[in-house]
């Protein structure tokens, strides 16, 4: 597309995966946009200069030469949100991966795909879950409406190990009860009906396939953000603020 406001796309470090919305899209508030995504939560050991490139890269592709200097920062500190969110986050640096659910006229787009280990696609969102560790196919653009900055768009997702189940889920706590005999006089049918309870899904990744992992096709699965101001001749594009990223 001429003139795109998006960057080239990058595969990310491995992550722990945190609020997986793969199959059903969700709006992060009422009103707003459904979206596809998650969140990546990388130990701050993790060298994420290659993320820090691609957002480099938005800001001029979207601003031009009149970039502002209240851009939020897409990266997150987890030790500030650790004791809401949990101890997963702790001495961590977390990022929001997305994608719209619908374009501008209102029609749905693909969700990103969701692959494992032996490069086979995942279509059972019980086999996804919090906890889990991954990679993906990213690329970033800048976008300005309440707020400006950079979101990092994704495409694609690769589950490449499993981990603790961040969370409970509330369909495996037939445990914590006693089985008892139905009560007398309870209506007929009434404990017929319920299905036992079984335990949750574990996921078990393939064995890893024995050639190299192709690199993904990124398909036009995000919006277009607003027009980005365009660069005059001569005039070389602008840089981010020096404290963009500082986390």
């Amino acid at each position: 597309m001429a003139n795109s406001t998006f960057t080239r796309s990058i595969l990310t470090p491995e992550f722990t995966l945190c609020f997986p919305d793969f199959f059903e899209p969700r709006a992060p508030q009422p009103g707003q946009p459904l979206r596809y995504g998650c969140t990546a939560v990388f130990p701050k050991t993790t060298d994420l200069t290659a993320l820090k490139d691609l957002a480099r890269e938005a800001v001029p592709l979207f601003w031009g030469s009149q970039v502002p200097r209240d851009l939020r920062n897409p990266f997150g500190n987890g030790d500030e949100k650790a004791a809401e969110w949990g101890d997963v986050f702790k001495n961590s640096v977390y990022v929001r991966f997305i994608s719209y659910a619908n374009d501008r006229r209102g029609n749905p787009r693909k969700r990103p795909s969701v692959w494992n280990t032996a490069r086979q696609l995942i279509t059972d969102p019980t086999l996804v879950w919090p906890g889990q560790k991954a990679i993906a196919y990213i690329c970033a653009s800048g976008y300005e409406n309440q707020s400006r900055g950079v979101h990092f768009f994704i495409s694609a997702i690769q589950i490449v190990g499993d981990g603790e189940r961040i969370g409970f889920d509330p369909d495996s706590l037939g445990n914590v009860f006693e089985q008892r005999d139905p009560v007398p006089g309870a209506p007929e049918g009434m404990f017929e009906s319920v299905a036992p309870t079984t335990p949750a899904p574990q996921y078990v990744a393939p064995a890893p396939a024995p050639t190299p992992r192709p690199t993904p096709v990124f398909p036009a699965s995000s919006p277009a953000p607003a027009v980005q101001t365009p660069v005059a001749a001569g005039v070389a594009p602008a840089a981010a603020p020096d404290d963009f990223f500082k986390f």
